[in-house]
């Protein structure tokens, strides 16, 4: 087979998503003839292909050597540099990708611009990281934030400043940014863990429950799923103990009866924030509470043994 037998059949290969056939052949092309950029490329397209991405983004730098303004080249090793941590590298390429873009239009400078915010956000992400391994906790804060201005739709952002948050003790405001971490991607299990784990020490059980559960379901047997099972254990363990407690505290078993205590087990067992609860002495020592929300009022009392919550 000659060498543009060769050529055909390996661009029939690449053309059917046969990136490891076609591998074989270019670069048995490669050996048989001096280097061809456009040789080299389709190999860094194969790597690409295959996910080796710093394979193919060697080849992609041989095959710029000899055609510095090739538009596809340089965009393939844009992404790749992405792909493999070399942001810096990366926005220097999609740079000149946008600035060729502006003569040949359509949307590819678009998408070029789109992956030199990805770079920065990476990059901010980055800092981000190292400041808070110093102890840095503001100045991570910020990078984590630019982060975000950069590429919105990255959950680790909006999960970093989370962390920030709950190292800072500011559970209220971690618990908002975990949460936008899962609305941007719903199916984040790891977000659901670190969620859940804050209600867990906040002793909003239901809550924790609710999103441990949610990540089993989503991955049952991931790298935390053995973490998560078991917190999802510890969290159905204290709400049998919060039931049991607010149950005898109702029916007058447990005296004298701590209003803040009603609050800290009803806010565990219906997963609602309670501001204030007021004990109300029914009758034979019995009780009843009203707990106070912002989205208004849960009645607590003991009916046909058990506990009966109204919202």
């Amino acid at each position: 087979m000659d060498i543009n037998e060769l050529a055909e059949e390996g661009r029939n290969f690449l053309d059917n998503g046969k990136a490891r056939e076609a591998l074989e052949v270019f670069m048995e092309l490669n050996d048989k003839s001096p280097e061809n950029a456009d040789v080299l490329q389709k190999i860094g397209h194969c790597f690409k292909m295959l996910e080796d991405d710093e394979s193919a983004a060697a080849y992609y730098e041989k095959s710029l050597a000899l055609d510095p303004d090739n538009f596809e080249t340089l965009f393939n090793c844009g992404e790749c540099y992405l792909y493999t941590g070399r942001y810096e590298d990366s926005i220097t390429v999609f740079e000149q990708v946008a600035e060729m873009a502006k003569q040949k239009g359509g949307d590819v400078g678009v998408i070029a611009r789109q992956r030199i915010a990805d770079a920065n956000s990476h990059i901010s992400n980055r800092e981000g990281g190292d400041y808070m391994k110093l102890g840095k906790l503001q100045e991570a804060l910020g990078c984590f934030q630019r982060a975000v201005e950069y590429n919105p739709l990255d959950k680790r952002n909006y999960a970093n400043i989370g962390v920030i948050f709950l190292k800072q003790n500011n559970l209220d405001s971690a618990v908002q940014w975990m949460q936008k971490a899962l609305d941007v991607d719903p199916e984040y299990v790891r977000g659901y863990y670190n969620l859940g784990s804050i209600y867990l020490n906040m002793g909003l059980l239901k809550n924790a429950i609710d999103l441990f559960e949610k990540a089993i379901e989503i991955e049952p047997d991931g790298r935390d799923s053995a973490d998560i099972k078991n917190n999802l254990g510890v969290a159905r363990e204290r709400l049998d103990e919060f039931n049991k407690e607010l149950f005898d505290i109702l029916i007058g078993k447990i005296i004298p009866v701590s209003a803040e205590r009603v609050s800290q087990l009803v806010g565990g067992i219906t997963g609602r924030k309670i501001i204030s609860t007021d004990i109300i002495i029914i009758n034979s020592g019995k009780y009843k509470f009203n707990s106070f929300t912002e989205g208004g009022l849960i009645s607590i009392e003991e009916k046909d043994g058990s506990i009966s919550i109204k919202e």
